[in-house]
């Protein structure tokens, strides 16, 4: 027996089953899945949490039970009375009462989670009614609530590890700050340099509860992932054994100390999503490459024009997949998105799915297929939904899942996705006035003996341009597209016309500081910015022999590192040879046969 401390400052009486529950007859009655109850919350407003007393103790055990909970103490042999925590099936068994006492109003008008109990209404007086009806039935069972743990008629609430309320889910901040408080030295051994696997896991498991709500996730924990992997070949661990492979301290590189800040910051810069409403269609983006498959389930809500999501999903390839034609690989996006990760909420819903791969759209229709695609299609058979296409330039929400951000932690996720229509519609709530004003003034932070030069991390643009942007683009997109290209072909001297102040060049931190103070100014500047990153990477290099100089050492290093790899290559394919070759016994002296091949 083993006493643990509850969050309440109760202790909490442990027994050790497991001799028990491996003779026990497995009880399998369900427990509701977490998605299908978060999904179950749209269009309310009013939230109320219950927690009942003790609740694996409101069961009475049977008679001819109760020996079999016997457990050792200094004082004697005890039994328990009532149904114990860490039996294979208490669970099932509490989870079957609490449907028989709200099974009809499960899913309707409240979610029962075991013993955590949430009442949802649109308003306050549906949301009493219920609470009624909730407290009656309670009372005809004889359960008890515990009223410390008890909330009611809120606005947000904490349920199943969430933060929930009218506008969608969230993580719950508590959590959070519990994974990003671990630091690298956490996930080591005993000598703080060798990576610990069991560790590592434990790390992972926390970050895969909030999963949907990180943006390429199986990309970004890939390299975590494959520490924790068996080797091929190795023998699986019988029963009892220990399913951890010593690691050494080499194994933990600069890719994996990315992987790890990557994914605490994405909890950090998470987004909420929205609540499901299953009387509008949906919208899937999916996307595919060789570092994976991205998938967004969307909804444009009432009263909305834009889309809000409502889940993130990501997949690494397996070996076999890796090997798929990118028409292949569109198409597994497209059935692994439908069928395997938002089936439950896709299945007998209209959809429309956009992908940024155009044969796609023709394949439920083409006329020769081969085995595989056939089986593909029968499996999509059953769903309702019509492909459309979409430039892969503007498929920015899904593409960002398959393939490593542009920039990760710099700046949030939010604002990296949001488009720019999105951005021109809060620019104009301010006054035109205000806004160019703000330009006006935060240009006088930059001095006057700055260079005007355009580069990979900053781009200067005069206030009128600005304005010219937002005043004569109603689209935001094609208006700083437009003018990219005419700026490019301008030389850099000519950016600044005589007589015009510029805008200040500010670095991703300061952009991230600006954001804080004025996000409308800040968030123009961050999109101006990043417009020209892609285009004008070597502008910051002014003599042409420093060009050519760095270009030379960069071929260089890239020789050296090739000869390396090659190097390195030949010397593994020899020791594999070596090992298969069978050793040469003769000596001196031994008969031979000499083969004549004349």
């Amino acid at each position: 027996m083993v006493l643990v401390w509850k969050k309440s400052g109760d202790l909490r009486v442990c027994v050790d089953y497991r001799w028990l529950n491996a003779r026990t007859i497995k009880d399998a009655h369900p427990l509701p899945h977490q998605a299908d109850c978060l999904a179950a919350l749209g269009g309310n407003a009013i939230f109320s949490v219950m927690d009942l007393t003790s609740g694996f103790y409101n069961i009475a055990m049977a008679e001819e039970d109760k020996n079999l909970t016997a457990f050792t103490t200094p004082m004697g042999l005890y039994e328990f009375n009532r149904l114990p925590q860490g039996l294979r099936n208490s669970p099932a068994s509490f989870m079957r009462l609490m449907t028989n006492i709200f099974g009809d109003q499960n899913f309707m008008t409240l979610l029962c989670y075991l013993d955590d109990l949430l009442v949802y209404a649109p308003d306050e007086g549906e949301a009493i009614k219920r609470l009624e009806m909730v407290f009656s039935r309670l009372r005809e069972h004889g359960l008890k609530l515990a009223p410390k743990k008890c909330h009611f008629l809120q606005r947000s609430v904490r349920f199943l590890g969430h933060i929930i309320d009218s506008s969608g889910v969230a993580t719950d901040p508590d959590k959070v700050s519990t994974i990003r408080a671990v630091t690298e030295p956490d996930l080591m051994m005993e000598d703080g340099v060798t990576p610990s696997q069991k560790k590592i896991k434990s790390f992972l498991g926390m970050v895969l509860y909030y999963q949907r709500f990180i943006q390429n996730f199986s990309t970004i924990a890939k390299p975590l992932f494959a520490l924790t992997a068996t080797p091929r070949g190795t023998k699986t661990p019988g029963k009892g054994a220990a399913a951890f492979k010593k690691l050494s301290p080499g194994d933990w590189r600069e890719e994996h100390s990315r992987a790890f800040q990557q994914l605490k910051a994405a909890l950090v810069n998470s987004v909420v999503l929205t609540h499901p409403d299953f009387s509008r269609p949906f919208i899937l983006f999916t996307d595919a490459s060789l570092d994976g498959l991205g998938a967004v389930l969307s909804q444009v809500t009432e009263g909305e024009t834009r889309a809000r999501p409502i889940a993130f999903a990501s997949k690494a390839l397996t070996c076999a997949q890796a090997k798929y034609p990118a028409h292949r690989l569109e198409f597994l996006a497209l059935k692994w998105s439908v069928c395997d990760k938002f089936s439950h909420w896709l299945k007998g819903h209209d959809f429309v799915v956009w992908t940024d791969n155009n044969p796609l759209t023709y394949i439920l229709t083409k006329p020769k297929l081969d085995a595989c695609e056939q089986r593909w299609v029968s499996r999509l058979a059953p769903y309702r939904f019509s492909i459309k296409y979409i430039p892969g330039s503007k498929n920015i929400v899904a593409d960002a899942l398959s393939r490593q951000p542009f920039i990760h932690n710099r700046v949030s996720q939010w604002l990296l996705n949001e488009p720019y229509s999105a951005l021109l519609e809060e620019a104009q709530q301010f006054e035109r006035d205000t806004v160019q004003d703000a330009f006006r003034l935060s240009a006088d932070i930059q001095s006057a003996g700055d260079p005007p030069c355009i580069t990979a991390n900053n781009f200067p643009l005069s206030s009128v341009e600005v304005s010219a942007v937002l005043e004569g683009h109603s689209d935001w997109e094609a208006g700083v597209q437009s003018r990219a290209v005419s700026l490019i072909a301008q030389d850099t001297q000519q950016l600044l016309p005589p007589g015009q102040c510029p805008l200040p060049v500010f670095s991703l931190e300061e952009l991230q500081k600006k954001q804080q103070e004025d996000p409308c100014l800040s968030r123009v500047l961050f999109y101006v910015s990043r417009e020209f990153q892609s285009y004008l990477w070597m502008c910051d290099i002014v003599d042409y022999d420093k060009y050519v100089k760095r270009m030379k050492d960069d071929l260089k290093e890239a020789l050296t590192i090739a000869q390396r790899n090659i190097d390195a290559s030949q010397q593994r394919q020899t020791e594999l040879y070596n090992q298969k070759t069978k050793g040469c016994n003769i000596e001196l002296g031994d008969q031979v046969l000499l083969a004549n091949k004349d």
